[in-house]
């Protein structure tokens, strides 16, 4: 069983290694704010489905369900989503997609493919578009009434540089038309 396709599971430690996936929406070396506005470390993942096998990812999501809530089922729907959802973004068609999250208190580990430590400082780095191994920890949770998983973001590992996202498409023309001035109108 290869890692690049099925993961790895460590059981002492907690921690999953997700098989080979694109980087998306990555803020691995500084916090943004997460929908309710709390400054988190977030990064989201996209599995080719027809390259990579999740069912390692979905069993141990079970396992770590039923470790705290025996009688508990999970639509897998709301952990392992559908990026033909995502329709306009970059990178998400035909994809099945994971976002996590990591605390300003528990900062994610970035390596290279050597397992060397990546600073945010370093070019290339590590960026949506990129393919990486995730290094998550799976957690259950009760919110009003409901039960579910999550994967927390402890790391990433760079398997190789893609290209990067553009972080949506613009339309040029329709930019153009909001400018406040013509073009013309200036004086160079």
């Amino acid at each position: 069983m290869s890692t690049l396709t099925h993961g790895k599971w460590n059981v002492e430690k907690g921690t999953l290694v997700t098989p080979k996936a694109r980087l998306a929406f990555a803020s691995l070396h500084q916090t943004k704010p997460d929908f309710k506005g709390e400054a988190k470390f977030q990064a989201t993942f996209l599995f080719d489905e027809t390259e990579v096998d999740l069912e390692l990812m979905k069993k141990v999501a079970i396992e770590t369900l039923k470790s705290k809530n025996p009688k508990s089922s999970f639509d897998f729907d709301s952990l392992f989503r559908d990026g033909d959802e995502k329709e306009g973004l970059d990178g998400y068609a035909g994809m099945t997609y994971v976002s996590t999250k990591a605390n300003p208190d528990f900062p994610p580990v970035v390596y290279d493919q050597k397992v060397r430590v990546v600073g945010p400082e370093e070019i290339p780095g590590v960026a949506s578009g990129d393919f990486v191994l995730g290094i998550l920890r799976p957690y259950a949770w009760t919110y009003l009434n409901k039960v579910g998983v999550s994967f927390g973001l402890v790391g990433v590992q760079l398997v190789e540089h893609g290209t990067r996202f553009a972080g949506g498409k613009v339309d040029v023309d329709d930019m153009l038309e909001q400018l406040p001035i013509s073009m013309d109108e200036i004086d160079l």
